[in-house]
């Protein structure tokens, strides 16, 4: 049996009350509505002071309503269309509502709440379930508890603790399940399918890390190979260069130590010449006044002491011969140039002068071809020789050349 529930608890007119009655106060949870012909209704609710009993007769108000506003418990179930038309969602509605607006309620002369509130709250939630499919329940639940709030106020009540469920049919269910099997499957073919395409992906990524990693270690591998070999050809290159650099230097050491060594040659050779000259220079220093004075004992003597000086003493008489050959050329020339001689004297004259020049010679030839002989024979022939030089110097000299001397 479908529950009735008239929020107006009591509707009385005012000419029954006596007119020395106390002013009206609601009772708690209710409000009184008095009513008036061509006036607006009058609504006190709990705490407020109603009318006196001049305001009501002055103000002709024939009748009141007491008004029930406390809470009250509503339960209903429906059937709502979803988008899909072949199902309906089942909704089991429960909430609990209170009189917002007594005067409404007068007005529309509300004596059923289900008969307002039930066709209202079906409406909204038609309304609104028409947009979900029937696994979309959750959805359409929070959009209507958004909307019938709003629903009930615009008719005078208020709502509180509403809560709808949407149920669906058993082959709803069944479909339903049935989808979300299938939904799953695909999901789960979705997700194998995204593996094995993550599986290939992977596998390609690894492929290609590899080839790179390949190509990279072939890469410094040629690298590293091409530095080595520019390594060793620059370590070639600065090995022959040192070598080259060692060969130049030891060349310029070599060139150096030859001029030096040509140098050291050069200049004990210079020392040597300059020594040999100082040595013949004192050596005919001291020969030459011993051949001279006719010291030929001395001389002897000398050279028994020191054979190697036959050399200076031969040319010191060569120097000596020298310088008598060209004594006796100057004086014939200026003979010759002051005609002091006649022919046969000049005859004369040159034939000694070509006897001395001859016997001068053969003496030089012989005694440097006698080098060698044993120095006594030297020394005995020496003597003799310069003797017969002197004494044939001296005959074959004419007697004019001898006095100039």
């Amino acid at each position: 049996m479908t529950e009735i529930y008239n929020p107006i608890l009591i509707r009385e007119e005012i000419s029954r009350w006596r007119i020395l009655q106390s002013r009206p106060i609601p009772d708690p949870g209710t409000a009184l509505v008095f009513a008036a012909e061509g006036q607006s209704l009058l609504t006190i609710k709990q705490g407020e002071k109603g009318p006196t009993s001049g305001e009501m007769l002055w103000g002709k108000y024939h009748l009141v309503y007491k008004v029930d506003m406390t809470e009250h418990p509503l339960r209903f179930v429906c059937n709502l269309p979803c988008k899909t038309d072949a199902f309906d969602f089942q909704a089991d509605v429960k909430f609990t509502y209170a009189v917002r607006d007594p005067e409404m309620i007068v007005k529309r002369s509300v004596t059923d709440v289900r008969q307002v509130l039930e066709p209202l709250i079906t409406e909204v939630m038609r309304n609104i379930s028409r947009k979900y499919e029937v696994e979309e329940s959750g959805a359409a639940e929070r959009e209507i508890s958004d909307h019938i709030k709003k629903a009930i106020y615009d008719e005078g009540f208020s709502l509180y603790q509403f809560t709808v469920s949407l149920f669906l049919e058993q082959e709803a269910r069944e479909r339903i399940r049935e989808k979300k099997r299938l939904q799953d499957e695909i999901e789960r073919e979705k997700i194998r399918q995204a593996l094995e395409k993550q599986k290939a992906q992977l596998a390609i990524e690894q492929q290609k890390q590899r080839e790179q990693l390949e190509l990279e270690r072939i890469r410094q591998r040629n690298q590293f190979q091409r530095e080595e070999e520019k390594t060793h050809i620059q370590s070639e290159i600065e090995l022959q260069k040192l070598k080259q650099d060692l060969e130049i230097e030891k060349t310029q050491f070599d060139i150096i130590q030859t001029r030096q060594k040509e140098q050291l040659e050069l200049e004990l050779r210079r020392q040597r010449e300059q020594f040999e000259l100082e040595s013949m220079k004192i050596k005919m220093e001291f020969y030459s006044p011993l051949l001279q004075g006719g010291n030929f004992q001395l001389l002897a003597l000398q050279l028994a002491q020191r054979p190697e000086d036959v050399t200076v003493i031969l040319q010191a008489l060569n120097q000596q011969k020298q310088g008598e050959r060209e004594h006796q050329v100057k004086m014939l020339k200026m003979l010759l140039d002051a005609d002091a001689l006649e022919g046969s004297q000049i005859n004369e004259v040159g034939k000694n002068l070509l006897r001395q020049l001859v016997g001068l010679t053969e003496q030089s030839t012989a005694v440097l071809e006698s080098r060698s002989v044993d120095i006594s024979e030297t020394q005995e022939a020496l003597p003799e020789a310069d003797s017969q030089e002197n004494n044939n110097s001296t005959s074959d000299i004419p007697e004019e050349f001898r006095r100039e001397e």
